[in-house]
């Protein structure tokens, strides 16, 4: 009971468009989960390497997970004053760029306007 070969194509063509469609419908859904998919698929051959070395996979990946955390913590340390000085130091100027910008945007159209 095999159907035509056109509407055999056409099941699978339409099957994928439906799939496609709702891959994108769902996107920002599914970008946290391919992104935690895809850090474990990189990290599973370390999780490997050291549960070879004793200890459980339970006691490597909670171990893994703590100094991934401890990095990113001691990292955010480090960047936030250099972050915060740089960002105060922008709020600060930005009146006097906002004013320069605009005198170089009315000096420009002034000197179009005169043909020069």
């Amino acid at each position: 009971m095999a159907g035509s070969p056109g509407l055999i194509s056409l099941f699978w063509v339409a099957l994928l468009a439906g799939l496609g469609v709702a891959v994108w419908l769902l996107s920002p859904i599914l970008a946290p989960f391919v992104l935690g998919m895809a850090i474990a698929y990189f990290v599973d051959p370390l999780v490997g390497r050291l549960e070879r070395l004793g200890p459980s996979r339970a006691v490597v990946s909670a171990g893994i997970i703590v100094t991934v955390f401890g990095v990113s913590t001691l990292g955010l340390l480090l960047v936030a004053p250099v972050l915060l000085a740089q960002v105060t130091n922008l709020a600060e100027r930005l009146p006097a760029l906002v004013t320069w910008g605009y005198q170089a945007a009315a000096r420009t159209v002034l000197r179009l306007r005169s043909g020069q």
